[in-house]
């Protein structure tokens, strides 16, 4: 299905035909059984979503509140979104072991656990993973994460050479020292940047969930401040500046308003994550 608009959790199921629901129930069920106190059961980004409260820890980069799980039904698949595990290298094998024992396959991205059938979940092994993390926990790991610095000597670039424990984020290479410095560690996918003209605004795309384009102001030369948080509506952006929309292969550019420019249809080979235009 598209992305849902429904504001409740019984909307979203009432949108369902009567076998998806079914499926969804069941997941939805072991979650309940399992959602450790504190946690809260909402619609966001198009999914069920179990969340923060922002009121308990108000501090996220996109003002919205901290997602521990989403539950989601797909156009051609059903999708678990375990927050809780993704960056726990114990969780993530935790999880990998209890599929493997029951003889099940998995197929998860970062964060994203795809099924087609109730009967692919190992429902127990669901639970354990969803049970395991307290909301203070879950605090503390991501503030971890956000605190984090990582330094390292990149060698041409290579991303094989490229220490085991670097993490999914942005960093800044300094020309001189030739090290690299963790500078945006939020991110599900970071999939691309791009500077503005004067080079004073900084574009980097994120092609998880939800997909989205975050801009920053560059301070001092490279640290970022978080200024505008631009959110995709199928194809099409609404920037802030210049910005090309991204997700297709027929891309539109658009202003401040959102209006499309004369002659901005753009025909590509490929999927880009985003391009600019700079200043004529």
């Amino acid at each position: 299905m598209a992305q849902s608009k429904a504001t409740t959790v019984e909307d979203y199921l009432n949108e369902l035909p009567p076998d998806r629901r079914a499926v969804i129930e069941r997941v939805r069920a072991v979650i309940l059984a399992n959602l450790p106190a504190g946690y809260r059961e909402t619609m966001n980004y198009g999914m069920i979503s179990y969340e923060i409260p922002l009121e308990r820890y108000p501090k996220t980069y996109n003002k919205q509140p901290l997602t521990y799980l989403g539950l989601a039904a797909q156009k051609n698949h059903y999708a678990l979104y375990l927050m809780c595990v993704y960056g726990d290298p114990a969780a993530e094998q935790a999880l990998a072991q209890g599929f493997a024992d029951a003889g099940k396959k998995l197929d998860m991205g970062k964060s994203c656990l795809r099924f087609r059938r109730l009967d692919d979940l190992p429902l127990d092994v669901i639970g354990r993973a969803i049970k395991a993390c307290t909301m203070e926990q879950y605090i503390a790991a991501f503030r971890r994460q956000r605190e984090m610095r990582v330094e390292f000597l990149v060698e041409g670039l290579d991303q094989q050479r490229l220490p085991d424990h670097v993490a999914t984020a942005v960093y800044r290479i300094d020309p001189g020292s030739g090290l690299a410095a963790m500078v945006l560690d939020d991110f599900d996918r970071p999939n691309g940047l791009c500077f503005s003209p004067d080079e004073r605004r900084l574009y980097v795309v994120d092609s998880g969930s939800p997909r989205h384009i975050r801009a920053f102001d560059v301070a001092e030369g490279w640290r970022l401040v978080d200024v505008l948080l631009l959110h995709f509506s199928g194809d099409r952006l609404r920037p802030d500046s210049r910005v090309v929309g991204m997700g297709s292969s027929r891309n539109k550019a658009a202003d401040r308003s959102g209006a499309e420019f004369e002659n901005s249809d753009h025909h590509m080979q490929f999927h880009p994550a985003h391009y600019a235009y700079g200043r004529s």
